[in-house]
């Protein structure tokens, strides 16, 4: 089962829940969210834990991609990822998806954001929709300029 795969994917397999438990118990396998897990092989020679970090983020991503169905982009951090763009900083603690339609909502490892998309905002990386990298830097200029305007008009800001 190379990759995460899911309990269901498992008990499909023909392992049971005792089994599962068995393997998360001692190591074989770990829990990278709520019934989606992964085989433990140990990491890579030589990884450091930040590249730890970014192989488990891309992990995740792909098992809420699949949880999330159709309609689903990666965006945000997880966008930044998934180009190979510098990640030094950014928070990898959740995976960032976006969807035209239907509520934003978070859990304990996905941040479902809310936005509509234009005709080229969306590229195929390894198998995903994930948003452009010029769209990831024109927001993130977006939100400077907010930011910047925000603290320009309040009198204290920037300020101990």
């Amino acid at each position: 089962m190379g990759g995460w795969f899911t309990r269901t994917d498992a008990m499909e397999s023909g392992y049971t829940d005792s089994e599962l438990r068995r393997r998360l118990r001692t190591g074989q396998w770990s829990r990278l969210s709520r019934d989606v897990y992964v085989e433990d092989t140990g990491p890579p020679a030589g990884e450091t834990s930040w590249d730890r970090s970014k192989r488990l983020h891309l992990l995740k991503t792909r098992a809420v991609i699949n949880r999330l169905g159709p309609g689903a982009v990666v965006s945000h951090q997880s966008a930044t990822v998934l180009h190979g763009l510098p990640t030094w900083g950014l928070d990898l603690s959740k995976v960032h998806v976006t969807k035209a339609s239907g509520r934003t909502r978070s859990d304990k490892i996905a941040e479902l954001h809310r936005s509509r998309f234009e005709s080229g905002d969306i590229a195929v990386v390894d198998g995903l929709h994930v948003v452009t990298p010029a769209l990831l830097s024109s927001r993130r200029r977006a939100r400077r300029r907010t930011r910047s305007e925000l603290c320009s008009a309040t009198p204290h800001c920037g300020r101990a």
